[in-house]
Protein backbone atom coordinates (compact mmCIF):
# COMPACT_ATOMS: atom_id res chain seq x y z
CA UNK A 1 0.00 0.00 0.00
CA UNK A 2 1.33 3.63 -1.12
CA UNK A 3 1.41 6.44 1.53
CA UNK A 4 -0.67 8.06 -0.97
CA UNK A 5 -3.63 5.46 -0.22
CA UNK A 6 -2.83 5.58 3.82
CA UNK A 7 -3.81 9.32 3.70
CA UNK A 8 -7.37 8.95 2.54
CA UNK A 9 -8.53 6.44 4.70
CA UNK A 10 -9.26 8.88 8.01
CA UNK A 11 -9.80 12.50 9.25
CA UNK A 12 -6.97 14.65 10.16
CA UNK A 13 -6.74 16.35 13.71
CA UNK A 14 -8.05 19.47 11.99
CA UNK A 15 -10.33 18.15 10.54
CA UNK A 16 -11.93 16.91 13.70
CA UNK A 17 -11.33 20.14 15.56
CA UNK A 18 -13.45 22.38 12.89
CA UNK A 19 -16.25 19.86 13.08
CA UNK A 20 -15.97 19.77 16.83
CA UNK A 21 -16.21 24.45 16.69
CA UNK A 22 -19.16 23.72 14.21
CA UNK A 23 -21.14 21.82 16.57
CA UNK A 24 -19.97 23.63 19.33
CA UNK A 25 -21.22 26.80 18.26
CA UNK A 26 -24.80 25.27 16.90
CA UNK A 27 -25.07 23.94 20.19
CA UNK A 28 -24.74 27.42 21.77
CA UNK A 29 -26.86 28.85 19.45
CA UNK A 30 -29.59 26.50 19.95
CA UNK A 31 -29.68 26.48 23.98
CA UNK A 32 -29.78 30.36 23.19
CA UNK A 33 -33.11 30.10 21.02
CA UNK A 34 -34.22 27.58 23.81
CA UNK A 35 -33.60 29.25 26.81
CA UNK A 36 -34.90 32.38 25.84
CA UNK A 37 -31.91 34.60 24.58
CA UNK A 38 -28.53 35.08 26.13
CA UNK A 39 -29.90 37.77 27.96
CA UNK A 40 -31.47 36.45 30.89
CA UNK A 41 -34.60 34.04 30.23
CA UNK A 42 -37.87 33.86 29.76
CA UNK A 43 -40.73 35.74 32.02
CA UNK A 44 -41.74 32.74 33.95
CA UNK A 45 -37.94 31.63 34.98
CA UNK A 46 -37.34 35.15 35.88
CA UNK A 47 -40.95 35.07 38.58
CA UNK A 48 -39.64 31.68 39.84
CA UNK A 49 -37.04 33.17 40.99
CA UNK A 50 -38.29 36.47 42.05
CA UNK A 51 -40.36 33.53 44.11
CA UNK A 52 -37.09 32.08 45.65
CA UNK A 53 -36.35 35.20 46.83
CA UNK A 54 -39.21 36.32 48.22
CA UNK A 55 -38.94 33.14 50.20
CA UNK A 56 -35.89 33.84 51.28
CA UNK A 57 -36.70 37.05 52.09
CA UNK A 58 -39.00 35.42 54.56
CA UNK A 59 -37.12 33.46 55.98
CA UNK A 60 -34.49 35.87 56.91
CA UNK A 61 -37.27 37.43 58.83
CA UNK A 62 -38.48 35.02 60.78
CA UNK A 63 -34.67 33.44 61.35
CA UNK A 64 -33.47 37.29 62.48
CA UNK A 65 -36.90 37.89 64.49
CA UNK A 66 -37.10 40.94 62.83
CA UNK A 67 -38.53 43.22 59.69
CA UNK A 68 -36.35 42.04 56.37
CA UNK A 69 -37.32 43.80 53.11
CA UNK A 70 -36.99 43.17 49.53
CA UNK A 71 -36.33 45.96 46.97
CA UNK A 72 -37.58 46.85 43.85
CA UNK A 73 -35.51 48.40 41.27
CA UNK A 74 -37.37 51.97 41.05
CA UNK A 75 -36.78 51.52 37.41
CA UNK A 76 -38.46 48.08 37.46
CA UNK A 77 -35.45 46.37 35.81
CA UNK A 78 -34.67 43.97 39.13
CA UNK A 79 -34.56 43.64 42.33
CA UNK A 80 -32.08 43.77 45.18
CA UNK A 81 -29.09 43.05 43.00
CA UNK A 82 -30.57 40.70 40.46
CA UNK A 83 -31.00 42.55 36.93
CA UNK A 84 -33.56 40.98 34.22
CA UNK A 85 -33.63 40.46 30.75
CA UNK A 86 -33.76 43.02 28.22
CA UNK A 87 -37.52 44.35 27.77
CA UNK A 88 -38.66 42.43 31.38
CA UNK A 89 -39.97 44.21 34.03
CA UNK A 90 -41.00 44.17 37.58
CA UNK A 91 -43.91 46.19 39.66
CA UNK A 92 -45.22 46.12 42.61
CA UNK A 93 -49.48 46.29 42.03
CA UNK A 94 -50.82 48.70 42.82
CA UNK A 95 -47.80 51.12 42.65
CA UNK A 96 -46.73 52.97 45.43
CA UNK A 97 -46.97 56.45 45.85
CA UNK A 98 -44.13 58.70 44.35
CA UNK A 99 -41.28 59.06 46.62
CA UNK A 100 -41.89 55.75 48.68
CA UNK A 101 -39.35 52.96 47.90
CA UNK A 102 -40.88 49.97 46.10
CA UNK A 103 -40.58 46.98 48.75
CA UNK A 104 -41.71 44.12 50.06
CA UNK A 105 -41.49 43.93 54.06
CA UNK A 106 -41.99 40.22 55.43
CA UNK A 107 -42.67 40.43 59.42
CA UNK A 108 -40.99 37.85 62.47
CA UNK A 109 -43.68 35.98 62.62
CA UNK A 110 -43.29 34.83 58.75
CA UNK A 111 -46.35 37.91 57.92
CA UNK A 112 -45.72 40.05 55.13
CA UNK A 113 -47.39 43.10 53.56
CA UNK A 114 -49.77 42.01 50.89
CA UNK A 115 -48.54 42.71 47.73
CA UNK A 116 -48.58 41.60 44.33
CA UNK A 117 -45.72 41.66 41.63
CA UNK A 118 -46.32 41.96 37.91
CA UNK A 119 -43.26 40.67 35.77
CA UNK A 120 -43.98 41.79 32.12
CA UNK A 121 -42.29 40.90 29.21
CA UNK A 122 -43.28 41.42 25.59
CA UNK A 123 -45.30 38.79 25.13
CA UNK A 124 -45.84 37.21 28.74
CA UNK A 125 -47.11 38.82 32.05
CA UNK A 126 -46.88 36.60 35.03
CA UNK A 127 -48.30 37.78 38.53
CA UNK A 128 -46.26 37.02 41.93
CA UNK A 129 -48.94 37.58 45.09
CA UNK A 130 -47.45 38.02 48.83
CA UNK A 131 -50.72 36.35 50.98
CA UNK A 132 -50.26 39.20 54.24
CA UNK A 133 -51.52 36.82 57.21
CA UNK A 134 -48.96 33.53 55.99
CA UNK A 135 -46.43 35.11 53.80
CA UNK A 136 -46.81 32.80 51.29
CA UNK A 137 -45.52 33.36 48.34
CA UNK A 138 -46.45 32.28 44.65
CA UNK A 139 -47.33 32.47 41.18
CA UNK A 140 -51.24 33.46 40.95
CA UNK A 141 -51.61 34.40 37.36
CA UNK A 142 -50.09 34.03 33.67
CA UNK A 143 -51.21 35.90 30.68
CA UNK A 144 -50.88 37.86 27.70
CA UNK A 145 -49.21 41.23 27.83
CA UNK A 146 -52.06 43.54 26.69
Amino acid sequence: MSRAGAADQGFTLLELLVVLVIMAVLAVAVAGRVSGGFGGGTVRSDADRLVEDLRRTRELARSRADIATLEIAPDGAGWSGVRLATGTRVRLWPEPDDGVAPIVRFFPDGSAEARELRLEGTDDVVVVRVEPITGAVGVTGLGDAD
